[in-house]
């Protein structure tokens, strides 16, 4: 995961609104949601909340 590149998404953030987070973060809690059987956006913000394997 390290070793992936990045950069395109850093140059689709703008600069209004609050600070985006680090597509590097994102990338990996969506593929562990996945990996564990959670696929959908909203489920894995309820686990991000919940479940302390997404801490």
């Amino acid at each position: 995961m390290n070793e992936l590149s990045m950069y395109h998404f850093y140059d689709l953030h703008s600069c209004i609104g609050r600070p985006p987070y680090p597509p590097r973060i994102l990338s990996r809690i969506t593929l562990f949601g996945h990996m564990i059987g959670i696929t959908g956006g909203r489920a894995i913000e309820q686990a991000c909340l919940y479940d302390l394997r997404f801490k």
